[in-house]
């Protein structure tokens, strides 16, 4: 039936349908938004008739044709699509190309997961028929001729004494392959369809829908190309863009040159992009109640998703009612709460919140698979006072003294407890920024300080986890060329109510005040135990292996978004990335003497310009190949582990002191 006649069916019966009581009207997903030459669009998928003018209307996950791809309407077909979209009380699309045409005329639309994503796996296995053939490997393709995609897939399956089952409508494939344990599978319904993909030991795919039932059913899968981005959108969305055939394989092998896919991992990017598309879904129902009911109340969405909040700031910055401001949870963490009385409803605050819109920035050189990476140090000097190899410094020194530019980051506040971020613009002031800080920094209202200088024509430099320069760039809305922004290799956040009440237990104990902290001294050498100093110019030194290290590193007490990061992987936020290059020493042993090297990763045309600029600075700058660096530095590929027994009982017990709750989760262990 096609989807003209179908929708003339429906909406001829809407009077019947409204009798039942609907009163809000959904489109959804897919290609509904295509314009055909001569039919032009079809009205249906735009909800754009009569008997539903008086009703909300919400578009979730729409997409244009994929043979279109990132080209934009005719003129005429433009001021048809404008006219259509004016009718929605609420907008999502699918894929990044429809995105940045909405946004050309309307507020940016949040992205969100194709619908089939909603339902849990067990779903689908429930009502999958599963094929009696075990050990193959399946062809799913659809609609374009996919020759090279049969051909490579047909030369694993041998390479891997497997199967190759097709399912798709080109027949000749399998003269093509030649391979004798290549079979078709012809006019299979969806459940057919769902059977073979769950059963399969690897996919190869040309189909949009095979990847996202590959990731359902966590199968490892390659994808081949097809007219359009959304296969790569969708990939980059999951951090799978190795995954593509063109990446993962090379001329001389068969065998992947990529690792296989930890679902762990994925699982938790997936379920943090369902919550985000429910939280799509739940502030578009809410707005039409709200347009239904007549009722006027406040239908932000920033306070709905206190699991995914960075707590960047973005969005009290961003306030021009000062209707939006922090307030810690148990763990001292900041999320944003509203004053109901001062919010206006302006969403400004949506629209700038990373979270709600992920897409924020695109790193041209991993899109190329161009990034950079370095091994670097300074000289021991500059080192010793740095937690790695000094390339913050170099950077920092060069931006001042070069541009006399300023610089911001992470500094501790005056009793220790806490961290902010300040902009400094000496370089003897450096060195409140050097040195990782292990708490997480509150921002307060530093976005709209930079704005101002940059709109000054002042040249900032700005450091922070990967979090922080997504906040500060969705903030901003634009480049600037007087900005470079360098994030670090983050590991996590840890609890900052727990920092608090372990330096407090510390004074105590000691009868003391503590007046300054190194969580990196490298008295005894890179790595380094955590100095902390009193005001009786007594200090100790505690062994990277107890203490607030052990409790950083058990992970129970992190940022909820933490655990489902959506910055561990290639597509960095800064223009350079840099951090510790631990396990340098098994590339090359002469890149590790014990005293620090940095890990430096040139992620677009800017940061390549600096780095290039600094290089004199460097005593060592050593190319270290792409996937050695990412294969090795966890937090650049993966997510820390969530023990919920572990941090519940860690809360419970915070409040009787930070040893008290230590000793209650070693209790329950």
């Amino acid at each position: 039936m096609s989807s003209t006649f179908f929708y003339a069916v429906v909406l001829d019966a809407l009077p019947d349908l409204l009798e039942e009581g609907i009163d809000c009207f959904i489109c959804e997903s897919d290609v509904i938004w295509k314009c055909e030459k001569k039919a032009r669009f079809d009205r249906g998928f735009f909800l754009a008739c009569n008997a539903m003018r008086n009703y909300p209307k919400i578009a979730y996950s729409p997409s244009k044709a994929s043979g279109e791809g990132r080209s934009v309407y005719d003129e005429q077909a433009e001021k048809e699509f404008i006219s259509y979209l004016k009718l929605f009380d609420a907008i999502s699309v699918r894929d990044l190309d429809l995105q940045e045409y909405v946004e050309r005329f309307f507020p940016r639309p949040p992205i969100v997961l194709d619908p089939v994503f909603l339902n849990p796996r067990e779903t689908y296995e429930d009502m999958a028929i599963k094929p009696p053939e075990k050990g193959y490997v399946l062809a799913f393709i659809v609609l374009e001729r996919a020759d090279k995609l049969i051909q490579l897939a047909a030369k694993f399956a041998e390479t891997h004494n497997l199967d190759l089952i097709e399912a798709g409508e080109y027949y000749f494939h399998i003269k093509t392959t030649k391979y004798s344990r290549h079979t078709m599978r012809y006019d299979i319904g969806i459940e057919e369809q769902w059977g073979l993909i769950s059963e399969a030991d690897y996919i190869f795919t040309n189909s949009f829908h095979g990847v996202c039932f590959s990731i359902i059913f966590e199968k490892q899968f390659f994808t081949g190309s097809r007219g359009g981005g959304k296969i790569e959108d969708l990939l980059d969305r999951f951090g799978l863009r190795e995954r593509s055939v063109d990446l993962a394989f090379n001329s001389e092998s068969l065998e992947p040159i990529v690792p296989e896919i930890k679902y762990m991992d994925i699982n938790a990017t997936k379920n943090m992009l369902v919550a985000e598309s429910y939280d799509f879904l739940k502030f578009a129902l809410n707005a039409a109640r709200q347009k239904l009911t007549g009722k006027a109340r406040h239908s932000s969405r920033i306070e709905s998703i206190k699991d995914l909040c960075t707590g960047c700031g973005a969005c009290v910055n961003s306030c021009k009612f000062d209707a939006i401001h922090f307030v810690p949870d148990a763990l001292g963490f900041n999320y944003p709460i509203i004053d109901k009385e001062r919010c206006t409803n302006c969403k400004q605050c949506d629209s700038v919140c990373p979270v709600l819109f992920k897409n924020v920035f695109m790193n041209e050189f991993a899109a190329k698979d161009a990034q950079q990476v370095f091994a670097v140090m300074m000289d021991d000097s500059v080192r010793f006072s740095s937690s790695s190899g000094g390339m913050f410094s170099a950077l920092a020194n060069y931006f001042i003294n070069t541009y006399r530019g300023k610089v911001c980051g992470a500094v501790w506040c005056d009793d220790c407890y806490s961290v902010r971020h300040e902009i400094v613009a000496e370089t003897n002031e450096l060195s409140r920024i050097r040195k990782s800080k292990y708490v997480q920094s509150n921002l307060g209202k530093i976005f709209v300080d930079i704005r101002s200088r940059l709109e000054n024509s002042e040249s900032i430099l700005f450091t922070g986890c990967p979090c922080q320069v997504a906040g500060l760039r969705t903030f901003l809305g634009k480049e600037y060329v007087n900005l470079l922004l360098v994030d670090i290799v983050c590991h996590g956040v840890p609890s900052p109510k727990a920092w608090e009440l372990y330096l407090k237990e510390m004074e105590y104990e000691q009868k003391l005040k503590v007046v300054s902290v190194d969580h990196r001294d490298k008295s005894s050498g890179w790595g380094g135990n955590v100095s902390i100093g009193f005001d009786s110019g007594w200090s100790i030194s505690i062994p990277r292996n107890e203490g607030w290290r052990a409790f950083f590193l058990s992970n129970y007490a992190l940022r909820n978004c933490c655990y489902s990061c959506r910055y561990t992987n290639r597509l960095r936020q800064g223009d350079i990335t840099i951090g510790d290059f631990w396990k340098i020493g098994s590339f090359d042993s002469s890149l590790n003497d014990k005293k620090g090297t940095s890990i430096v990763i040139v992620n677009d045309q800017k940061g390549l310009s600096y780095f290039d600029e600094i290089r004199e600075d460097l005593k060592i700058a050593a190319p270290v190949p792409l996937k050695f660096s990412f294969a090795t530095q966890r937090p650049l590929f993966t997510n820390q582990t969530y023990n919920k027994g572990k941090r519940d009982v860690f809360i419970n017990n915070i409040t009787n002191g930070f040893s008290a709750a230590i000793l209650a989760v070693s209790a329950e262990s």
